[in-house]
């Protein structure tokens, strides 16, 4: 083979692996993106729960409020008709 050969070789070989490698890099740059959306979704996901988790305890707490102050309410009217 001439140097001619070689180089036209060469050519073609570079002329197909560009777009290959391009194609590749769009792939790298998708998935990065995708896997930095599901980190923040994952994050989100774990603030949301934790504030939830807050919120359901002073729930709690305020329904043993309440209930505390309807048996009272119910003793005192018991005792109110007596």
């Amino acid at each position: 083979m001439g140097d001619g050969e070689w180089i036209a070789l060469i050519g073609l070989l570079a002329s197909l692996m560009i777009p290959i490698m391009t194609m590749f890099i769009r792939l790298n740059s998708t998935l990065s993106k995708l896997n930095a959306n599901m980190e923040r979704e994952h994050d989100d996901g774990l603030r949301r729960t934790q504030r939830l988790d807050a919120h359901s305890c002073k729930l709690d707490e305020h329904e043993v409020k309440i209930t505390n102050h309807e048996v009272r309410i119910q003793h005192l009217e018991d005792h109110r008709n007596e």
